[in-house]
């Protein structure tokens, strides 16, 4: 499956900031995101255009993050990404409820877990319930890299907590810029 994701980097150019992104992919010693997506193409270099992308970003390859459309485009991937955890907490809160340790162990799949409606982010208008691997949900929730999570860091470990990503919005909106400042890279997976 194919999916946007973004990588924040702190650099001087668009270009500094995609070569930082792809560090996290062709890094020798240590590449983060291969962990979790088995290849990336550059928004640059995708045959079609895609309207969810922000402007300029199909032509730099990156957009300076304090942007209104850089600011709309990590909005919606901590949206998408706050529905996949909530989706995944159902997933273990409904196993710690009703199964026992050892089916917990045996990686039981979970049918129809409600999601709470209290949460705005939790609802998906697709499906009322969800089905899904409580260790996978687990895995999920743990993990520092994997498809549920949207938005990287410049280090290549995912903004998972709203504490994460209020900080970075707040960086954003102070970021003095005299050398460098903050790009936001768009990035098409697959995983």
């Amino acid at each position: 499956m194919h999916q946007l994701i973004a990588v924040l980097a702190h650099a001087r150019t668009p270009t500094d900031a995609v070569g930082l992104a792809r560090t996290h992919y062709e890094s020798i010693d240590h590449a983060p995101l291969t962990n979790a997506f088995d290849s990336f193409t550059l928004v640059t270099d995708l045959e079609t255009r895609l309207d969810a992308l922000p402007s300029g970003a199909a032509d730099n390859g990156a957009v300076r993050a304090e942007t209104d459309d850089a600011k709309a485009f990590l909005d919606r991937l901590w949206n998408q990404t706050q529905r996949a955890q909530a989706r995944h907490l159902a997933i273990v809160d409904a196993a710690f409820d009703h199964l026992d340790h050892d089916q917990i162990l045996d990686n039981t799949v979970i049918d129809g877990v409600e999601l709470d409606p209290s949460q705005s982010h939790a609802t998906e208008t697709s499906s009322s319930s969800e089905r899904g691997s409580v260790r996978d949900s687990m895995r999920a929730l743990g993990s520092w890299q994997h498809p549920c999570y949207r938005i990287y860091d410049q280090y290549g470990s995912a903004v998972r907590s709203p504490a994460q990503y209020d900080q970075l919005e707040e960086t954003f909106a102070t970021d003095d810029a005299d050398e460098k400042t903050w790009f936001v890279v768009p990035l098409d997976v697959h995983y």
